[in-house]
Parts: C-alpha cells; sequence; structure tokens
C-alpha cells in the first residue's frame, strides 16, 4: 500500500536537474490523489548512502555521474550499501545501456533526463515502490520456503529446468551420503515428471546403491519454475547387503 506522504531523495549534483524534478513533484503533489513528496537532495554519494541509513527513504532518484562515483559503479555501489530502498535511474539520452544495465543489476526504472513529466516521474515512482515491496515479499517467501526445506524430515532436492540439482536439504544429503556442495549443480540423469512418482537409482560414496521413489511437484523458487523432489525419509532393507531402499 502506497503511503500518503512518500521520502524522496534526489542524489544529483546538476542544480539545474534537481530544481526540474523538485518542481515535477511539487506539481505532482497537487493531484487529486493527495500524495505528497518529502524531498531531499544529496549532492554525493557518500552523503546519500549516510542519509539513508538514518532517516526514512521510500524512492531514490539517482543520477550515476556524480562528484564522488561515475557510471554504473555508481548504481552498484549504491545497491551494495542499501538494500531495501527502491531506485530509479536518471540518465542522458547517451547513457541508455548504463540504464538498461542497472536495471538488470536491480534496479527498478530508468529515466532520460529532458523527456521527464510530472505523470511521467510520479507513475514510475508509485510502480517502483510497489514492484520493490513486491520483490521483497517474494524473496521473504523464498527464503521461508527454503528454511521450512531446510528442517524437513523428508529428503527434498530441488532442480532447475535443466535438471540440475539447486538445493538439498540435510535429509537428502544424508539418504545419499553425499555432501551438500557434492550435490549443488550436479544433473540428474532421470526424466522429471510431474506429480507422477518416479523409482531411480543413486549410487552412495561406499559404492552401495540405493532405490529411490520420488514424488516430483512443480514450484517457483527465487522467481525461476522450477521442480522440487520429495519422498519420505522410509528405510527398508534388501536381501542384498550392498543394497538399500529407501523413500527420498
Amino acid at each position: 500500500m502506497i503511503e500518503s506522504e512518500i521520502h524522496v531523495l534526489i542524489i544529483e549534483d546538476n542544480p539545474g536537474d534537481v530544481t526540474l524534478l523538485e518542481e515535477l513533484l511539487r506539481f505532482g503533489s497537487s493531484s487529486p490523489d493527495g500524495i505528497r513528496f518529502h524531498i531531499t537532495v544529496k549532492e554525493y554519494l557518500k552523503e546519500a548512502v549516510e542519509h539513508v541509513s538514518q532517516n526514512k527513504t521510500d524512492i531514490i532518484l539517482l543520477d550515476l555521474d556524480l562528484p564522488d562515483s561515475l557510471g554504473i559503479d555508481t548504481y552498484r555501489i549504491l545497491s551494495q550499501s542499501i538494500l531495501n530502498v527502491p531506485t530509479i535511474i536518471l540518465s542522458n539520452t547517451d547513457e541508455r545501456d548504463l540504464g538498461l544495465e542497472a536495471l538488470k543489476e536491480g534496479g527498478q526504472d530508468y529515466l532520460i533526463k529532458g523527456q521527464i513529466d510530472s505523470s511521467l516521474l510520479i507513475r514510475s515512482i508509485l510502480y517502483s515502490i510497489q514492484r520493490h515491496a513486491m520483490r521483497v515479499r517474494l524473496w521473504r517467501n523464498s527464503q521461508l520456503l527454503q528454511n521450512l526445506l531446510e528442517r524437513n524430515a523428508d529428503g527434498i532436492l530441488v532442480v532447475d529446468l535443466e535438471n540440475r540439482v539447486i538445493f538439498s536439504n540435510p535429509t537428502a544429503e544424508k539418504m545419499l551420503d553425499r555432501k551438500h556442495k557434492d550435490l549443488i549443480g550436479q544433473q540428474i540423469w532421470f526424466p522429471v515428471r510431474y506429480q507422477i512418482p518416479t523409482e531411480v537409482t543413486f549410487k552412495r560414496s561406499g559404492q552401495a546403491t540405493i532405490r529411490v521413489e520420488l514424488l516430483t511437484e512443480e514450484i517457483d523458487w527465487k522467481k525461476e519454475k522450477a521442480y522440487l523432489l520429495r519422498s519420505e525419509e522410509h528405510t527398508s532393507e534388501l536381501q542384498s547387503p550392498d543394497h538399500l531402499v529407501c523413500r527420498l
């Protein structure tokens, strides 16, 4: 939910650009939606980082070329120092590539100086705040899911669309007699069949093998489609001493 007062930090060293942005935001504050913008301006990146650490900041408008930082490194330093504030990049017409690069690295939007009006600026701010809030919720959900899977008594593997293991929980690692680092990135050799139990055989480190029945569920894993392979922790012995039957 967007608050009625939005705290905007403008990181810009050009007085003319600062004045224009302030006027556009103040003009937007007179709109019927009743949103007011509390504006702070910082010329140096270092000062901006210190300000955010001590003051409420809902959105950042960032010029990439500052007295103490230039180009895409400006965004990288900012994003590494400030993890929870959405950022809109302000770029010149010859910096479109830098704006796009910043988006790929986590920026919410980029605007071309000289092509910004009040409606465009305010819409970008509101959408950026909403998208960032959604991104945070997705991240928290993915962290919650990972924590739950870590503690699950069932054996759990998560594989990507190329059948590479991207997650394994301690139960699965114990059953397979594999360390986490030895499982992650490995490509499984059997087809993943959605919601169809699949029985496969794994070779353990001690040369014994286990037959495993996996149930596959499609999930979202860190914003990407993936498959969760699960089975109950269950063990029974075969006649052959070098085999073990588990439900992983």
